[in-house]
């Protein structure tokens, strides 16, 4: 024991600045409670270390008990655990709880329980929902308590009695805490329970957006970290049988890894939103929902994040952190593996078709568990489903042409970089997905051979590309079978001008048939599927393009150009979809 601290049990000092002096080396008597034990914890000092701290602490008359159940919040496991030897060292042992990863585990449920003052929100993060932009919004406003403190894999053990340390000397400073991370609902109420006052909430987003995002961003992390020295950019190493990211790989390259990322089961793990936000793993629709209801937590989905984040936290900006690269586009995915995935989204679909419905339904940028199971009334929860799934159908537009009301969105990738990454074809080959072939494939540019496409409202060609010069332009493609189905891809720049014209809008018919609009700022691919009523036999297919945002360089003084500029086409295509047999 210190000399200092000797003298003071003893009672003997030599004068009266010693007993001054010694106050600042007081000891700490033994902790009884979890209050007791964070209150010591702010006095760690790392560069006294955890040893520093413990040889301040009156821990002699102690058995190995106290210390079990302090820190581990259990019994000793046998008898020959909680028997104290002849050589038995109280602080060695301390040290060694501390240490132990059974405290790091419980970490976060002891400090609530230490500080239960603090008002409680606690956000259940389902991974690429929009959970780090929250995050970092938040977490300037309340005392930030992370779910990673007890993962040894993110927070070093050093690290982790420093951030214990901070937290503990600021607490009884703050009104409220905000607890956040990648947990599950159930398990989160295992380790620190619920109190009525608890605020807890989450978000959600449509599935296949969200495996696409896991797959963007574990791609996206391994071009940042290639040999994997991070946990994450490490683990997507490993589940894909690769020593690193090879030094040169091309954007067929990148989409390939990103659809094997896809496809693996835990890189993008299946029906994620019900696993966490359900108990046990399950990663079912009913089993999530009912957790919802039973915890009454606050729900809402990535459309209405913006909003919800200015009613709900007064915060009017929100900036996309940790956003995912977009190797491949949910669109993509959609269209052409949208069956390989069915068994992995077909859970979480059902949750998130629920609480759009729900939303639509009061109004709301959130719902709570409890209006949830308001909304379900006398009937079983699971049955909320079906009566979301009767009403959504009943209110979506009368079906035209034989053609599937819901394909009728232009499906669009924005930017240089991802045009050309969309272009690529993949070499994975998936069971069950269809195949594709090109059928036809026109470069927009000055060649003889694409003139007889062109109809009205084109401006002359230019080597590369061919500018819509009127507010209606149109093309004559070849006939193509009602029997079959087909894509239709369009690679073209808008006529933007930033400040002036910051976007051209399209809006595309094939055959007179709307097929949807779309609003670009960037070159882009446009597409769309066509097939059934919308084609006639052995007719030209005539594809038309309307942009109503058209405008004339000369009257926005760019230059002495009085075209009326809408869309520079680049390439056009038609690829036929062949269905597996």
């Amino acid at each position: 024991m210190p000399a200092k601290i000797s003298v003071l049990r003893q009672g003997g000092f030599g004068n009266q600045q010693e007993v001054v002096r010694s106050v600042a080396s007081l000891p700490f008597p033994m902790p009884r409670s979890a209050t007791d034990l964070f209150r010591i914890l702010a006095h760690y000092d790392p560069v006294k270390g955890l040893d520093g701290l413990l040889e301040r602490i009156e821990v002699d008359d102690a058995i190995p008990a106290d210390f079990i159940t302090l820190v581990l919040n259990r019994f000793p496991g046998n008898g020959t655990e909680a028997v104290a030897g002849p050589d038995f060292d109280c602080r060695g042992f301390f040290k060694s709880v501390l240490l132990a990863d059974g405290f790091r585990r419980t970490i976060v449920g002891k400090f609530l329980n230490a500080f239960p003052h603090l008002k409680r929100d606690i956000f259940i993060h389902v991974p690429k929902c929009a959970g780090t932009d929250l995050i970092l919004n938040l977490a300037q406003r309340h005392l930030p308590l992370p779910i990673t403190l007890g993962l040894p894999d993110w927070v070093s053990k050093e690290d982790f009695l420093s951030v214990v340390s901070g937290l503990s000397r600021v607490a009884p400073f703050h009104e409220r805490v905000f607890v956040y991370g990648h947990i599950e609902l159930g398990e989160y109420i295992d380790l620190a329970g619920l109190r009525p006052t608890d605020h807890l909430f989450t978000i959600i987003r449509d599935p296949i957006d969200l495996m696409v995002s896991q797959a963007n961003y574990a791609i996206g992390r391994l071009r940042q970290d290639p040999l994997g020295n991070d946990p994450d950019a490490a683990m997507t190493l490993r589940f894909l049988d690769l020593p690193r990211l090879p030094e040169s790989i091309d954007d067929r390259g990148l989409k390939d890894l990103t659809l094997r990322a896809l496809l693996h089961p835990q890189i993008a793990a299946p029906n994620r939103a019900c696993t966490y936000l359900g108990r046990g793993n399950s990663g079912l629709y009913d089993v999530a929902l009912d957790c919802l209801v039973r915890y009454n937590v606050e729900i809402t989905t990535t459309q209405h994040y913006r909003k919800w984040l200015r009613q709900a936290w007064d915060i009017d900006a929100s900036t996309r952190h940790n956003a995912s690269d977009p190797i491949l586009t949910a669109s993509e995915v959609r269209h052409f593996y949208a069956s390989a995935l069915r068994d992995s989204v077909q859970e979480d679909q059902k949750l998130f078709d629920t609480i759009t419905w729900a939303l639509a339904k009061t109004g709301g940028t959130s719902i709570t568990g409890q209006e949830l199971g308001r909304l379900a009334g006398h009937s079983e929860l699971r049955t909320l489903f079906e009566v979301a799934r009767r009403e959504a159908h009943s209110e979506q537009p009368d079906e035209a042409d034989g053609a599937d009301w819901s394909t009728r969105n232009l499906r669009v990738a924005h930017q240089e970089e991802y045009v050309q990454r969309y272009l690529q074809d993949t070499t994975v080959r998936i069971a069950g997905t269809p195949t594709y072939h090109t059928a036809l494939a026109l470069d927009f540019g000055a060649d003889e051979e694409v003139k007889q496409y062109r109809l009205n409202g084109w401006s002359n060609p230019e080597p590369r590309f061919t500018w819509t010069s009127a507010l209606e332009s149109q093309l004559r493609l070849p006939s193509l079978s009602p029997e079959r189905t087909y894509l239709l891809r369009l690679v073209c720049n808008p006529f933007v001008v930033p400040g002036l014209l910051p976007v051209q809008r399209i809006e595309l018919l094939v055959n007179d048939t709307p097929m949807g609009s779309a609003n670009c700022s960037e070159p882009a691919v446009i597409e769309c599927e066509i097939s059934g009523g919308i084609l006639k036999p052995e007719q030209p297919v005539i594809v038309t393009l309307k942009v109503p945002n058209a405008a004339r360089p000369s009257d926005l003084g760019r230059s002495d150009d009085a075209r009326l500029l809408g869309f520079a086409l680049r390439k056009v295509m038609i690829i036929e979809v062949q269905k597996a047999v």
